[in-house]
């Protein structure tokens, strides 16, 4: 038989409702992990509202406006309807004075060789910058005399070019515009008639002028 002399003998005074406490112990502590992690996943929606707060207000006031508008568009029906009417007349009148306006704006440019020198009170263009006497506008030469030449642009409209030293065209020549009339000295002046009558409302710039037929 053997003999237990040197060995140290321990005796266990657990019993099984020590391990049920333990095991009791164990549940509950899983179930207070469980109770923290339900509470973070709770306040997930509080920090996701915190965080995009200003964009959720930019959307809910975008609904809002938009559902105005639309109370509005249903209720208001007659102040929308004058708006659309008064807009409505505003194109239509424009576009009749358009078609029923005679007037039209004639605008000149100068060739590189000239520039305006002035433009007076009765609409007479000085120009100068050259020595060459340029047509302004295309046409045919209507008369000719020691210093002017009178070019026909178009439907009643005639352009007078005075102070011309030298004359080079002749009655009945068909001049492109810049081409060449004669020569000039220090400057020479341009006189546009409509209707038999000369234009004095004449505006321009250094490099171009225009007026109303």
């Amino acid at each position: 038989m053997q003999s237990n002399v040197g060995v140290n003998n321990y005796s266990c005074t657990a019993v099984e409702n020590d391990w049920l406490d333990i095991t009791y112990t164990q549940r509950n502590y899983i179930q207070e992990e469980q109770q923290l992690s339900n509470f973070k996943r709770k306040r997930r929606p509080l920090e996701f509202i915190k965080t995009n707060a200003k964009y959720i207000v930019a959307i809910m006031l975008l609904v809002v406006a938009v559902a105005g508008m639309l109370i509005v568009g249903v209720e208001g029906d007659g102040v929308f309807t004058t708006a659309k009417l008064a807009y409505t007349s505003t194109i239509f009148d424009s576009l009749i004075e358009g078609k029923t306006s005679k007037t039209k704006t004639n605008t000149v440019v100068m060739p590189v060789n000239m520039q305006i020198e002035s433009i007076s009170d009765d609409g007479i263009v000085t120009l100068n910058g050259g020595k060459i006497a340029t047509c302004l506008v295309a046409g045919t030469v209507a008369s000719t005399t020691e210093h002017t030449v009178t070019v026909k642009t178009g439907d009643n409209t005639v352009m007078i070019y005075a102070n011309v030293s030298e004359v080079l065209v002749q009655t009945g020549d068909t001049v492109a515009q810049y081409g060449v009339l004669g020569r000039y000295e220090q400057s020479m002046t341009v006189q546009i008639v409509y209707n038999n009558q000369p234009v004095n409302q004449v505006i321009g710039s250094l490099y171009s002028f225009e007026w109303q037929s």
